[in-house]
């Protein structure tokens, strides 16, 4: 007596990545952001945090109007937030959402002047931000 495998197995789900959301571990964390003016910022922005308490996108350096670069020492150029949808601040402060923690694919986020996403992951980590590759 003889026996053929014949699985029959079929999908019953598959997972593409919705923009920036990576995997659900870490759970990502939201909480309530205050945008500084004078931004319009997309989902998946990293931000920094200034210190009267708002966030920007958290950058290393900013170009002046004389086309030179100028160090960001203001404490927004450590990334501590991902941003969960896009916000136009450029007229107000504007209220948002932003991850705490995470599981995010490179691709879909935007980071500031100056950083790269392999300089940031190291200190993300430490906050539970991971980031993922893309599937592609």
């Amino acid at each position: 007596m003889s026996y053929k495998f014949d699985p029959h197995y079929k999908e019953i789900a598959s997972w593409e990545p919705d923009h920036f959301l990576g995997r659900q571990f870490p759970v990502r964390m939201p909480a309530e952001v205050i945008i500084e003016k004078g931004q319009n910022l997309a989902e998946g922005s990293i931000l920094g945090k200034k210190p009267n308490g708002k966030y920007v996108l958290s950058a290393k350096s900013v170009t002046q109007e004389d086309g030179t670069e100028a160090p960001v020492d203001d404490g927004s150029e450590i990334p501590s937030r991902i941003l969960s949808c896009p916000v136009d601040a450029r007229a107000s402060d504007m209220k948002a959402v932003a991850y705490r923690t995470g599981s995010y694919i490179k691709s879909g986020l935007t980071i500031g002047e100056g950083h790269t996403l392999d300089d940031m992951e190291e200190g993300l980590e430490l906050r539970n931000i991971y980031f993922e590759e893309d599937t592609d």
